[in-house]
């Protein structure tokens, strides 16, 4: 499991291995990301909210999170979508306006 925040592109389709060039052979190492088909399976993605120390209330807004993030499952990973739902998720709180945050 690769942590999104490394991905190099907002595609984030391409997971570059840590060494991975060698300039003088022309080799580059990477592997391609599989689709995250069920958000809710920890094999597959795993969500952290180290802010949310209430056992309750973090696996209410990971729920939610999975919820939000389920329409992109089967898709190639897409930082720019997984991240624009993400802040969809949150801005209301931001804001000070009303928001479905549990």
């Amino acid at each position: 499991m690769f942590p999104l925040a490394t991905a190099q592109e907002l595609t984030a389709l391409l997971i570059y291995e840590d060494a991975g060039y060698e300039a003088e052979d022309g080799v580059i190492r990477f592997m391609v990301a599989d689709p995250i088909d069920d958000w809710s399976d920890t094999e597959q993605v795993q969500l952290r909210l180290p802010g949310v120390v209430d056992k309750a209330k973090s696996a209410a807004r990971r729920q939610r999170i999975q919820e939000i993030l389920g329409p992109l499952a089967g898709r190639p990973r897409c930082l720019d979508c997984i991240t624009k739902r993400i802040e969809a998720f949150y801005r209301p709180a931001r804001s000070g306006t009303k928001s479905d945050l549990r």
